[in-house]
């Protein structure tokens, strides 16, 4: 299966990085990027503590490489492909 892997080489299917359905219109997928990554962004809680920082920031990270693949049509479209092509 296609896959992205995070700073850590871990694989994540970008659906669920962003608690989308792979059914999911282009603005479903906008609008839950948006809210993660306001709730994730490394400067919007400064009152972290510096592990509770690093968690977001590796979070923060694989939701904007999510988002990569899937806001861009012809990505997104290969995703897919892979994925069918693992599930059978």
């Amino acid at each position: 299966m296609t896959t992205e892997r995070d700073a850590d080489g871990a694989r994540h299917d970008p659906y669920a990085v962003l608690g989308v359905a792979p059914t999911a219109s282009a603005e479903q997928i906008t609008s839950a990027y948006r809210r993660l990554v306001r709730a994730l962004h490394p400067d919007g809680s400064p009152g972290r503590d510096e592990t509770g920082r690093r968690a977001a920031a590796g979070r923060f990270a694989a939701v904007v490489a999510a988002y990569g693949v899937l806001r861009d049509p012809a990505r997104r479209a290969a995703y897919d492909a892979g994925r069918r092509a693992h599930d059978g």
